[in-house]
């Protein structure tokens, strides 16, 4: 029988405890992520003392990098999370195959829909009420930060739900959609909000406060906190849709299989 609801404290602490048990896999795919991270924070410290040069043709490649290497370090932790170790063991930490092409193009249509969800409230927000963003944004970060979360809420909602196509994709779920996400996640939307957007915007405002600075180390610590919170992320999207998906199947033994979730 499925259950009531996602426990969300127990997700999170099992969610923390992967990640920790799991380190060294994770560390493996996301080298290359970290490689780029690394030298692209190297290289805008040097780009910011050196005002005369042009960097743009450089930024751009460490951009494309930065969102490939991303990529494979996301699907790469998903199959963490989701396969056996045997089988997590043998994803390399650099690919390219179709898998990654479709988790590629399902992160673009979901990028899509948020930006179509976002643009009308953020239209509302900075044209038509001007002076109150304004003063939000300018005189008051905290108010600009929420006033801008507030904006994203409606569509981390829907991220929220949809997203379920994502760790699918990645342990090779194919011919899933939209709709198959929205159906699964019906019954859960409050709870899987909360555990896939409200946890890391509630990092951002808290990140907000800390004066990391502009120089290397700062930005350095920065993105390790980032990457940290991220592979918890993962982890908590990865749990919910291995429950989601156990709890549709009504088999008894592949939810004990596909859920391990602490009591």
């Amino acid at each position: 029988m499925q259950p009531k609801a996602i426990p969300i404290r127990s997700t999170i602490l099992t969610a923390i405890n992967m990640a920790v048990e799991n380190r060294t896999q994770l560390l493996r795919l996301a080298l290359p992520l970290l490689v780029v991270v690394a030298f692209s924070q190297i290289y805008n410290h040097i780009a910011a003392s050196n005002p005369d040069y042009s960097f743009n043709f450089i930024s751009i490649l460490f951009s494309f990098a930065y969102l490939l290497t991303l990529l494979n370090a996301t699907v790469g932790a998903h199959r963490v999370f989701l396969l056996s170790r045997e089988n997590a063991a043998q994803t390399r930490a650099v690919r390219w195959t179709m898998r990654e092409t479709r988790f590629l193009g399902w992160w673009i249509v979901l990028s899509i829909c948020i930006t179509a969800i976002i643009s009308p409230l953020a239209f509302f927000s900075f044209a038509i009420v001007p002076d109150i963003s304004g003063a939000f944004l300018f005189d008051n970060p905290f108010l600009g930060i929420l006033t801008s979360s507030l904006i994203f809420l409606p569509a981390g909602y829907v991220f929220s739900r949809w997203a379920m196509v994502l760790p699918a994709t990645a342990i090779d779920q194919t011919h899933k959609s939209l709709g198959w996400a929205w159906d699964l996640t019906k019954g859960h939307s409050l709870r899987l909000f909360f555990l896939i957007c409200v946890i890391p915007l509630t990092t951002d405002i808290l990140l907000s406060y800390i004066p990391f600075g502009n120089h290397l180390a700062g930005q350095l610590c920065y993105q390790a906190i980032w990457l940290i919170v991220g592979a918890i992320e993962i982890c908590l999207l990865s749990l919910s849709f291995g429950m989601l998906n156990a709890w549709a199947s009504d088999d008894p033994e592949t939810t004990e299989e596909q859920v391990n979730i602490q009591e």
